[in-house]
């Protein structure tokens, strides 16, 4: 069952990353799905009390990030709903926890990198800008990166995660 639930997990923490991505926002039902995916885990394997302790932990601290205006409110829920998909242990969270900042710290030089590199140039994406989704998606990113604008920290939350949790 563990499985399962952690392909689904993975599979939410995706679609989580790509709504940021394209919108900077993490809807809130993709947080709640993913307790609903965890729930099944935990009480197999009996470790609710600890795994729910630890994600209201994780929560608390993220929240003052949040206050702080230096992460999302959205970033925080999924943060905090994802750790309940592991192993509720000390060891699993502060390397799933080092994964995450390790996959933040990846997306910040690259769209560093990217601003670098986009600074003065009048970039387009070959064929029809409008057209496809992918590409408005593109065009609108590339915007964002131009102009400096925040980063889409789903996504590291969700690489940093899924590979705590990929088999």
């Amino acid at each position: 069952m563990a499985g399962l639930c952690d392909v689904a997990g993975i599979v939410l923490l995706a679609y989580a990353a790509a709504h940021d991505l394209v919108a900077r926002t993490v809807p809130n039902w993709t947080s709640f799905a993913i307790v609903l995916v965890a729930l099944p885990i935990r009480i197999a394997e009996r470790d609710m009390a600890g795994a729910v302790a630890f994600s209201l932990f994780i929560f608390a601290v993220l929240a003052l990030l949040w206050r702080l205006r230096m992460l999302g409110g959205g970033d925080v829920k999924l943060w905090a709903a994802s750790s309940l998909l592991l192993q509720p242990s000390w060891s699993a969270e502060i390397l799933s926890f080092y994964r995450v900042l390790l996959m933040g710290g990846v997306l910040a030089v690259l769209y560093l990198m990217m601003r670098g590199f986009c600074r003065g140039r009048n970039l387009k994406l070959a064929g029809t800008a409008g057209r496809a989704l992918w590409k408005r998606a593109a065009h609108a990113e590339l915007w964002r990166i131009r102009q400096g604008g925040s980063l889409p920290y789903a996504v590291a939350i969700s690489a940093g995660m899924a590979i705590a949790l990929w088999p």
